[in-house]
């Protein structure tokens, strides 16, 4: 192939980016930290930066990509880390994850409505 490494499967990142069906049981969509714990939050968002910015250095860019935005989507600062983010990768690979970015929100935003109503089920 004549595409430099980054840049491999970039199709095939766009192609996944788009499957968005949910599960149709009660299991969460990812291993997700309880989002009523700031410090299981803090290490998933530490462990997802790391297993994103290793992934990437083997050049999987679709997994490091899924892993470093499920990072921007659970960051305390996520502009702050996008901005870093942009300055360290390519202008190609961040755009991947800039187009990733949709679905690990609402992936998140999907885990956190779970935690919600299970939380709630418990008092009850």
């Amino acid at each position: 192939s004549s595409q430099p490494p980054a840049t491999q499967g970039v199709s095939t990142i766009l192609d996944s980016s788009s499957d968005t069906s949910l599960p149709t049981n009660e299991t969460p969509l990812l291993a997700l930290p309880d989002f009523n714990d700031q410090e299981a939050v803090q290490r998933f968002f530490l462990q997802e930066v790391a297993l994103g910015e290793e992934l990437l250095a083997t050049r999987d860019i679709q997994e490091g990509m899924e892993h470093l935005s499920l990072a921007v989507a659970v960051s305390l600062q996520p502009l702050s880390l996008l901005s870093s983010l942009q300055q360290t990768l390519q202008p190609q690979i961040y755009q991947l994850l800039l187009q990733n970015l949709d679905l690990a929100k609402q992936r998140v935003r999907i885990e956190v409505s779970y935690c919600k109503i299970n939380s709630i089920r418990r008092q009850a």
